[in-house]
């Protein structure tokens, strides 16, 4: 009994605090103020069934977001000093799911991780995007044309698949010459120049490693030429060689008239999607003025205009750079009616003063799998100034161009200031290259080979290397070599396992990344362990 009261102590010591705290209360919106939902048009939607449209309801859902963080940093700073530790930043993270989701998986997914997550520490902002295969597909042959969006054209829906299987079937060839790669894989379709340039990236880490890019090593030991550890049994290796003979017949088919006809157009209005986020059709079409609303809001003596034709995301990330941070770094609160103090003009030189990033206070994590990573890559263009700590790629869908483009850019920039929570740090994670070739799904009907893989042979028509997916070992450890010297050391690889025994502390497949605690650094940090010793480990049982 005695025990009982001591332990309802700090309880009460929490409740007491929830209700105290600067700006915070108890929040009634439960997961929603953990999600950004976004239709297929680039419009807010409430993660809440039947997934309506925000609207003019859209500006308080974000005050909302902004409160609740308040909330959460300031109780984990309360618990800090009563525990009389030193302050850490605030750990904020934006988790952006890929393709092949359907609203009610990505909202369910939110849902159950939201509270795992908040008691590690770290507050959660999923970005649901609409991205479900047959949503996709059906807008490519009966909406879209060249880009913009034609209602009555549904009628046409059966000419334009046809004439992507037409396509598809005179590319036939292009379809099992790389099934064949991927029914018999050697070691070696990693790329000898992939191989080698890892194995000098493993010895120089080893050598410097306070200049040299972090990279786990998952080389067999004095092997020439330079090969990856396979542990898989002898049942393991030859069980996918025999069925092989049994699935012939589908893969010859599935592959150039179910993924390459089917998957091009998805993956081609997915893309858009991602675009919408940011920047919506409505933003390059006609729209009568009368029917354009401007959102207006006044913020340190001047009046703010956001257009609601842009992307909701858009709109979240600017308000979050330009109202949320500045009042958060300043005082650690949000007030989203600013008294009338707060409001009156301030000379140049205190605006000038005025922080809107706080390392110090708070650390923000971008974190993308498959073509979440797109998304980011979109972000960091849109908003190049918003200061990350951590951006994590897990079997990125992104392009190798766009990566180099925008992160390297993006490194080079934001150098930090030499102080231990500042600086961005950039984080790859990627599947054992044989475990991309030779993934198997639908019973191994399938072609075979992952995501990644599907958009390198059959939905993309790249004319570089560069144009391939950067979430593959073959394609982002060659492009590795020519990071600058001046962000080497904040570029981070980690590659996977991906013998069965090792399934508990590894993804084995594209689709499994989200199956780990993808929150957790240990997970991101390529000296974590990814055998039996690793701390990490899946959530999904």
């Amino acid at each position: 009994m005695n025990r009982g009261r001591g332990a309802a102590v700090p309880f009460l010591l929490a409740i007491l605090w929830l209700f105290w705290a600067p700006g915070c209360a108890p929040a009634s919106e439960g997961f929603r103020t953990n999600i950004i939902m976004v239709d297929k048009e680039g419009r807010a939607v409430d993660p809440v069934k039947p997934f309506k449209t925000l609207g003019d309801q859209y500006g308080d859902y974000v005050e909302n977001i902004f409160s609740d963080i308040v909330c959460f940093c300031n109780m984990q700073r309360a618990d800090e000093e009563r525990q009389g530790q030193e302050h850490k930043p605030c750990k904020l993270l934006f988790y952006f799911h890929g393709g092949l989701n359907s609203r009610g998986s990505s909202v369910g997914r939110a849902a159950k991780l939201v509270d795992t997550i908040k008691k590690e520490g770290v507050y959660p902002i999923f970005v649901n995007w609409r991205s479900s295969l047959f949503s996709s597909w059906w807008d490519h042959v009966a909406h879209v044309r060249s880009g913009f969006w034609m209602n009555g054209t549904q009628v046409l829906a059966p000419y334009y698949a046809a004439v992507d299987e037409v396509k598809a079937i005179s590319e036939a060839p292009k379809a099992w010459v790389a099934e064949a790669r991927h029914a018999f894989p050697r070691q070696q379709a990693a790329g000898n120049l992939a191989l080698a340039t890892y194995q000098t990236m493993v010895t120089e880490y080893k050598e410097h490693k306070d200049r040299s890019m972090p990279v786990n090593d998952l080389l067999v030991k004095d092997s020439v030429p330079p090969r990856l550890l396979d542990e898989r049994t002898q049942g393991e290796k030859w069980l996918p060689r025999g069925t092989v003979v049994l699935t012939a017949g589908t893969k010859l088919i599935g592959g150039p008239l179910v993924v390459q006809a089917g998957g091009t157009g998805g993956w081609d209005i997915m893309q858009r999607r991602t675009l919408m986020l940011f920047r919506t059709e409505a933003e390059l079409r006609d729209v009568p003025p009368e029917a354009i609303k401007q959102e207006r809001r006044t913020r340190d003596g001047f009046e703010q205009e956001y257009d609601t034709r842009g992307g909701a995301f858009a709109y979240f990330i600017t308000r979050f750079q330009e109202e949320f941070l500045p009042q958060f770094c300043e005082k650690g609160t949000y007030n989203p009616a600013p008294t009338e103090e707060q409001a009156q003009p301030k000379s140049h030189e205190e605006g000038a003063g005025r922080r809107a990033s706080c390392p110090d206070r708070l650390e923000l994590s971008l974190v993308g799998h498959s073509m979440g990573t797109i998304i980011i890559d979109r972000l960091l263009r849109f908003a190049p100034n918003l200061e990350v700590r951590n951006i994590v790629f897990m079997g990125a869908a992104t392009s190798v161009e766009d990566y180099r483009d925008t992160v390297d850019a993006y490194l080079d920039r934001h150098k930090g200031d030499g102080k231990p929570n500042h600086g961005p740090r950039m984080y790859h994670l990627v599947l054992h290259p044989m475990a991309e070739s030779t993934e198997r799904n639908f019973l191994d009907l399938a072609p075979r080979g992952s995501l990644l893989v599907w958009i390198d042979n059959y939905f993309t028509e790249p004319i570089t290397p560069l144009g391939r997916r950067v979430g593959r070992f073959s394609n982002v450890v060659p492009e590795l070599r020519f990071a600058e010297k001046g962000i080497r050391n904040r570029i981070h690889l980690k590659v996977f396992r991906f013998e069965r025994k090792y399934s508990k502390w590894n993804p084995r497949k594209h689709t499994e990344f989200g199956s780990f605690p993808f929150w957790d650094e240990r997970f991101w940090d390529p000296a974590t362990p990814t055998n039996e010793t690793s701390p990490v480990q899946r959530i999904d049982g």
